[in-house]
Formats: C-alpha cells, structure tokens, sequence
C-alpha cells in the first residue's frame, strides 16, 4: 500500500514538474494583428503580455539606387591592376 501511495506520489511530482518546465506547451506566446498585410510581430517566451496601437501614415515603396552608367570593356581594352606590398 504505502509503495502504491510512493509511486503515485512520484508520478505527480514529475508530471508537476513537466507541466512547469520550459518546454511547456502554455508557456508559448502568440501575437495577433488586426491587419496583418500591414504588420506582423513574434514573441518569445519570456515575452511580457503587452498591446500596441500603431499607425500608418505612409505605405513604403522600394528604394531606388541612380548611378552612373558603368562602361564596358571592349575586347580590345586590357584593363592591368599593379599591387605593390
């Protein structure tokens, strides 16, 4: 009888200690948009429970680079790079 009390005591203890660890699966947080074409976020674990209110004033747009054209080198121009220690 008292081995029976034992092992169910120890079979708590662990599932205790399970359920508190860090691989507990209610310890994952999650994060919700209201409009997710928008923004998006992750959060680890230790993140603090927290609410944001953001807004938009402009919609980005890609960056643009202008430069010079470069030349081509034409198989008749020989291009000699010289280094000297």
């Amino acid at each position: 009888m008292w081995r029976k009390i034992n092992q169910f005591s120890t079979e708590i203890r662990e599932k205790t200690r399970e359920l508190y660890s860090f691989n507990n699966p209610f310890i994952e947080k999650t994060v919700t948009s209201s409009n997710e074409r928008a923004i998006t976020a992750t959060a680890s674990r230790d993140a603090r429970e927290q609410t944001f209110k953001i807004s938009i004033n402009q919609i980005a747009q890609a960056d643009s680079f202008i430069t010079r054209g470069i030349e081509r080198l034409s198989s008749s121009k020989r291009c000699i790079h010289l280094y000297r220690r």
